[in-house]
Parts: structure tokens; C-alpha cells; sequence
């Protein structure tokens, strides 16, 4: 375990702490909790959040995204300073329901698609049909009678 910025984090998380740190030194200021041991359970649950909001955004259910943002709500009562986080949150949230949009639009032009082939495909049954009469017809041969 190491010790950054007063959380103890184990060696394959301090890349990522540190990385946080730099970019946001201000994250933990206001943290309120002091045991050590719950100090690296909310930095877990800091950097879980982060990992997570690295899906793509239609892997997320709309009740996955409320769990996150109740759990960004309870780490931000705790005192970490999390802004950045929400608006990444609501930028996935977003991006989420433009991608359901643009994939219901897709679904649309493919069954309008499915419905031209079938009505197409119907169209050269009928054509078919009617070359054939037609041919009958040409190629009918009338009788004496038929034609007096």
C-alpha cells in the first residue's frame, strides 16, 4: 500500500490516484471521513465510477446511470469534489439517448427496407404471372369455330 495525499491505495491503483490528483488537486479538500480504511473505500469507489463511465454509453440501463449518480451524490456529501464527474455522467447520459435515438432511426429505415423488398418481391410474382397470361394468350390457338 502507498500513501497519496492521505489515502492509502494499493501499487496497481497509484498510477490512476496520482493521475487524479494532478488533474483535480482540489478532489479531496473537503473530505470529511478520517479512518484510513474509509478513506480508500470511497477512493475506490472514486476510481470504479471513473472505469465505469469509460463504457460506451449504450452499455449503460437507465438504472445503472441513477446508481451512479446516487453514488457521485454520496461521495460529493462526503466532501470530494466532484463536479467534473457529474458532467461526465450527464454527458454519458446524453450521448446514451442520442445513440437509442439514431439506433431506433436505423431500425425504422431497415424494416421500411424489409417492407419495399417484400412488396417488391410481390410486384415480380405478379409480373411473372402476368407474362405468363400473356404468353397463353399470344400463343393461343383459335379454332374454325372461334372464328366464324
Amino acid at each position: 500500500m502507498f500513501e497519496i495525499e492521505g489515502f492509502e491505495v494499493p501499487s496497481s491503483q497509484v498510477f490512476s490516484v496520482s493521475q487524479l490528483f494532478m488533474k483535480h488537486p482540489d478532489i479531496a479538500n473537503d473530505f470529511k471521513l478520517n479512518g484510513k480504511g474509509l478513506k480508500t473505500a470511497y477512493m475506490n469507489i472514486v476510481l470504479s465510477l471513473i472505469e465505469t463511465l469509460c463504457r460506451p454509453p449504450l452499455s449503460f440501463s437507465e438504472s445503472e446511470l441513477s446508481n451512479i449518480d446516487s453514488e457521485l451524490s454520496e461521495l460529493i456529501e462526503a466532501g470530494f469534489k466532484l463536479d467534473w464527474l457529474k458532467t461526465k455522467l450527464e454527458e454519458v447520459s446524453l450521448e446514451r439517448k442520442k445513440a437509442i435515438a439514431d439506433n431506433l432511426g436505423v431500425q425504422e429505415l431497415e424494416e421500411r427496407v424489409k417492407n419495399m423488398e417484400l412488396s417488391l418481391s410481390d410486384l415480380r410474382v405478379e409480373l411473372e404471372s402476368e407474362k405468363a397470361q400473356s404468353a397463353a394468350a399470344a400463343s393461343k390457338m383459335l379454332s374454325f369455330s372461334d372464328i366464324i
